[in-house]
């Protein structure tokens, strides 16, 4: 079953306790842990007499207050920045400054969208709080019905209804004069990276590919020189792992190069959703290491030894990105710190349950490379980089056997 797209409810109204009445109400097997105004998770069990399904409700008072409340909102708008323009984006950007209250939710297994009684259920808890749905690529209304779309005005949903509270900021304040800035038109030429260095410029950065597009975000890094023939294999094979898990999920190469600068931007032409986004950016990493280990051979236990240097980085780029602090470094960070922004944005969570999600992402991405026929496509992109420093989509796909292409 291909993976679902996180959900997170935002809403103007703030009311943990009506939810947990709520979820009562409508399923005798909801089991809340706590007090009806401070709960931390709400389990619905649905039980057909054939398999059980679960749909948890994940509410973290600490999530939506301040300060950490303000810089999330603002990061909502920076991201919906990157958005196609569409005459909804500016009342988008408003509606942002509503939001007093969010709630995450975990499906498993993954909801049918077609047909799932437990996405009826999380209709109803959005219905209850006059709240929105946010997904990576879209901004839908308490039914499910697109309002914002990364895919632009043709999916936009006339029939979807904005909350009633539609916002708290006027445009004449200076934050909300900033929202109408964000949210406008930009010309072509329009100069955005030669501009000065601000707090909400050095934030965006982390999200200046078009999240649309899924261009994996690398272009500013600097590694060390190219002398080392370690250095360049092990930088091969990451920009290589990028391109080849990316391919296995179905994008498409726009552009993939080494020099002083190595970085993959790809295309998802059938849209992007947070997964193999995750585990494109997770195997640039994941199959450097792994080429070190081939060439220099493994050290004494390999994948704890890369385990925790990964999860010390991991959870460094997290509290970077929870900051709000920081900016475009080298290599590993750039892949971390765009893995922390994506998921923040889809979902609220701990650094517990952030490093959980990352650990089974990098578990499965793993499994991935470690694929016979992944393996030497990645071995195959590598070398052909080594050779040229540079590859289009053509020249890629020109390298890599058909046995990786059929074993999709």
């Amino acid at each position: 079953m291909v993976a679902q797209e996180p959900i997170t409810i935002f809403a103007h109204i703030l009311d943990p306790a009506g939810v947990a009445r709520l979820l009562r109400e409508q399923a005798a097997t909801a089991k809340i842990d706590g007090p009806d105004d401070s709960w931390s998770n709400a389990v619905v069990t649905f039980d057909d007499g054939t398999s059980k399904r679960t749909l948890t409700f994940k509410h973290n008072p600490e999530y939506y207050g301040e300060p950490s409340w303000s810089q999330q909102k603002a990061g909502m708008r920076r991201y919906f920045s990157r958005f196609p323009d569409s005459p909804r984006k500016q009342q988008v950007m408003l509606l942002t400054s509503s939001f007093r209250f969010s709630i995450g939710s975990i499906f498993e297994p993954d909801y049918a969208p077609d047909g799932d009684e437990r996405l009826d259920l999380l209709f109803k808890v959005a219905q209850l709080l006059d709240g929105v749905l946010f997904t990576p690529t879209s901004l839908r209304d308490a039914h499910g019905r697109i309002l914002f779309s990364v895919g632009g005005e043709e999916n936009e949903d006339p029939e979807a209804e904005w909350p009633r509270v539609r916002g708290e900021v006027s445009v004449s304040t200076p934050a909300g004069a900033a929202m109408h800035d964000i949210s406008r038109p930009k010309p072509p030429n329009e100069a955005r990276d030669d501009d000065p260095p601000t707090a909400e410029r050095v934030a965006r950065r982390a999200l200046d590919d078009d999240f649309a597009n899924a261009q994996d975000r690398q272009a500013k890094r600097s590694i060390r020189p190219r002398t080392d023939p370690t250095i360049q294999i092990m930088a091969a094979h990451h920009e290589a792992g990028h391109v080849v898990v990316a391919y296995w999920f179905g994008a498409i190469l726009e552009i993939v190069e080494m020099g002083a600068h190595p970085h993959t931007r790809m295309q998802w032409p059938n849209g992007a959703t947070v997964g193999p986004v995750v585990k494109g950016l997770l195997a640039g990493s994941l199959a450097g290491a792994k080429s070190l280990m081939l060439y220099r051979g493994p050290p004494r236990n390999p994948f704890l030894s890369v385990r925790e240097h990964y999860e010390k980085y991991t959870l460094e780029a997290l509290q970077i990105v929870r900051n709000g602090d920081y900016a475009p470094t080298d290599g590993m960070w750039d892949d971390r710190i765009s893995i922390a922004d994506i998921l923040l944005q889809a979902m609220p969570m701990s650094d517990k349950e952030y490093l959980r999600i990352v650990r089974r992402y990098e578990d499965e991405t793993q499994k991935l490379l470690d694929k016979p026929s992944v393996w030497r496509a990645v071995e195959s992109v590598a070398q052909a980089l080594l050779k040229s420093d540079r590859l289009n989509n053509d020249e890629a796909m020109a390298v890599i056997d058909k046995e990786f292409w059929e074993s999709r």
